[in-house]
């Protein structure tokens, strides 16, 4: 029973992982892209920019993540 409720875990982190990273740079790619079209004069670069500000935190949204699971507290020195 209790092998079941480690599957689930890992299961429910990892779909919040890609959740979390797929919609962080989903959302600051349709805000850059929407920036983009109001404010004609700077096409392309408020997409561009959405989009990296995006992924940079999907990416950091990640490693939150890995470091509340692996129970560290992000210095890399084992305890």
């Amino acid at each position: 029973m209790d092998d079941n409720r480690n599957v689930f875990r890992g299961i429910a982190v990892g779909f919040a992982a890609v959740t979390e990273a797929v919609g962080c740079s989903l959302g600051g790619f349709a805000i850059g892209y929407f920036l983009d079209k109001w404010i004609e004069k700077t096409k392309p670069w408020l997409t561009v920019a959405g989009a990296l500000f995006g992924l940079s935190l999907g990416f950091y949204l990640l490693y939150k993540i890995y470091i509340r699971e692996s129970g560290g507290d992000g210095s890399g020195e084992s305890k």
